[in-house]
């Protein structure tokens, strides 16, 4: 299985990717570049709200919360560029164990509270919801500075697109 789902985020990745190079001014091609974005249910839900009608564009992303309410967080961990970023930075810059297995130092920060995985801080996504929410009601569409498709798109943008585009 986990063969499989790595190379399912190999391919979603280089589909990703694929797409990315497309996306240059003027749009010619028939290759839909704004996929990865489209998939996105907080783009979905603070557009249509913003724009005070169902913004029929985003579709893709009703699929992604049918998935959700069946497999789980499956998308994260099959398809998005986001999370095969973030799998492979893990292996690479993954933290070497501790020899003496001293557990208490390993688990201190997160008992100081000071991880961001802290019970703490996780109730910090519920209030930068309803921030998202309350701002689209007002007609301001920010959601797309937090999203993490929206993240990555613009990461690889600027990262990776001067250099393909000079190859």
């Amino acid at each position: 299985m986990r063969t499989l789902r790595r190379i399912s985020q190999l391919l979603c990745l280089a589909l990703f990717l694929f797409l990315l190079n497309r996306a240059s001014y003027p749009l010619t091609d028939a290759y839909p570049v704004d996929l990865f974005p489209r998939l996105s249910p907080l783009l979905a839900l603070t557009a249509s709200i913003a724009s005070r009608a169902i913004v029929t564009l985003f579709w893709p992303s009703l699929l992604i919360v049918a998935a959700t309410l069946v497999l789980g967080r499956a998308f994260c961990g099959w398809v998005c560029p986001m999370g095969t970023t973030l799998d492979v930075c893990d292996k690479f810059f993954k933290r070497k164990p501790n020899p003496t297995g001293d557990r208490e130092n390993r688990d201190r920060p997160y008992a100081a509270g000071l991880s961001l995985f802290s019970p703490v801080h996780r109730r910090w996504k519920f209030g930068i919801l309803a921030f998202l929410l309350i701002c689209s009601a007002f007609g301001m569409e920010i959601a797309g500075w937090l999203d993490p498709l929206s993240v990555v798109t613009r990461s690889y943008a600027l990262a990776l697109q001067p250099y393909a585009n000079y190859l």
